[in-house]
């Protein structure tokens, strides 16, 4: 994954806390997502409002560090407010 140049990378999550960011239940998982972070020009986020306001085991990356996360409508405004608060931008 390291010898590859990414111009756009999607990113699923399981998992997003604002203050403690995306996070994966599997080191290998984390491992891969770090990696083809690195080697990206442009890094988007993906994810339910199932996910947001939960931690898993290894963090891979800081909400901030996206250039937009997507989502769905039923994310809470509460949740929403957290991850803007740390530096996360959300595509209107």
């Amino acid at each position: 994954m390291s010898r590859f140049h990414y111009d756009k990378a999607f990113f699923g999550a399981s998992a997003v806390d604002a203050s403690f960011g995306a996070s994966a239940t599997r080191e290998i998982e984390a491992a891969v997502k770090r990696c083809v972070y690195a080697n990206a020009e442009e890094s988007y986020l993906l994810a339910d409002h199932t996910k947001f306001g939960k931690k898993n085991l290894i963090k891979y990356n800081d909400v901030s560090e996206y250039q937009l996360i997507f989502t769905d409508e039923e994310l809470e405004t509460e949740q929403k407010n957290k991850v803007i608060r740390q530096g996360g931008r959300f595509c209107e």
